[in-house]
């Protein structure tokens, strides 16, 4: 059996997180963020425009390997997904002004990049924890709201709850086909016991006869990003929060290294023993701005080749 879904009924249920928030352990942490003190003043919210890379940075396969870093597709339909629902985050842990300055400056580089925005009072589709204990966090939420780890089986979900990186981020996905039906992207019922769990539902059919358009659109419906404060204790809150944006706006890749041209995703890549980027950088900027304007009902190759074309053309002088 199979249900259809809207967008705003998908959001509504994995936004069940907000009345978990009471109950998850180990999220809320004591005293300062990050990298600050009591007197610590917040960083700007507005976005700056970055440095333009060097022509070194931008040389070779640089920009594909950049673009393929920041993307990879949803698992259901096999292609990149975006939020078309306005992005409306919620951070927790952290002392209520450096809680607010996170989700602002999300919702300040949304804007420039042209994702989608909520309104001040809108419902959360975006939940970040800042937490001393992000496993016991997850195993909570595999156990009561398993879709919240996005597309996958039920025997997956133990592995794919495991807090591996200093911060950690999973993805509900949708997709809708040509005739506007929406499908949460969830092969069965993770939890028949729960009275939040979705039926089973299966990806809508791609568009028959090309292989120019697939007929069908992924959509991002939910992020939930834990972050470790142990681990991150000693960085200032700015750069967390770009790092935050980038994790939050596209479906990213966990970085081990560092790639030709500086990403924000660098921070928290032990492989990069380079000076690392403090703020979202003019490659972060071009990637989101692409994904956001882009045709994205093709198949993936042809979606990382519009990409890679759109950062190139921005980044190059002129």
């Amino acid at each position: 059996m199979t249900r259809s879904l809207t967008t705003s009924r998908c959001t509504a249920t994995l936004a069940a997180l907000v009345g978990l928030a009471a109950t998850l352990p180990g999220y809320a942490i004591p005293g300062p963020p990050p990298g600050t003190g009591a007197g610590s003043l917040l960083p700007e919210v507005s976005v700056i425009a970055p440095r333009a890379p060097t022509p070194q940075e931008l040389a070779g396969d640089s920009v594909p390997n950049f673009v393929t870093a920041h993307a990879r597709p949803s698992p259901a339909s096999g292609q990149l997904a975006r939020w078309h629902a306005p992005v409306c985050v919620s951070t927790l842990g952290l002392s209520p002004g450096f809680n607010s300055f996170v989700s602002q400056r999300i919702a300040a580089i949304a804007t420039s990049v042209g994702a989608p925005t909520g309104a001040a009072n809108c419902k959360p589709n975006i939940h970040i924890y800042f937490t001393n204990d992000p496993q016991t966090v997850a195993n909570q939420v595999a156990k009561q709201i398993p879709e919240a780890l996005g597309f996958h089986y039920a025997s997956e979900t133990r592995n794919l709850a495991t807090a591996r990186h200093p911060i950690e981020g999973w993805y509900a996905t949708a997709t809708t086909g040509e005739r506007g039906t929406i499908q949460i992207d969830d092969p069965e019922v993770l939890n028949p016991a729960a009275g939040n769990a979705l039926l089973a539902s299966k990806t809508p059919p791609a568009r028959l006869g090309t292989r120019l358009n697939t007929g069908r659109d992924s959509l991002m419906v939910h992020a939930l990003i834990l972050v470790d404060i142990r681990k991150v204790t000693g960085y200032e809150v700015g750069p967390i929060a770009d790092y935050l944006a980038m994790l939050v706006l596209s479906q990213t890749r966990q970085q081990d290294a560092c790639g030709q041209l500086p990403s924000i995703l660098d921070l928290m890549a032990p492989g990069c023993d380079r000076e690392k980027p403090t703020s979202v950088t003019a490659g972060d900027l071009a990637f989101l701005r692409a994904l956001y304007v882009s045709d994205l009902r093709t198949p993936y190759y042809t979606e990382m080749g519009s990409l890679s074309g759109k950062v190139l053309a921005e980044l190059s002088p002129h």
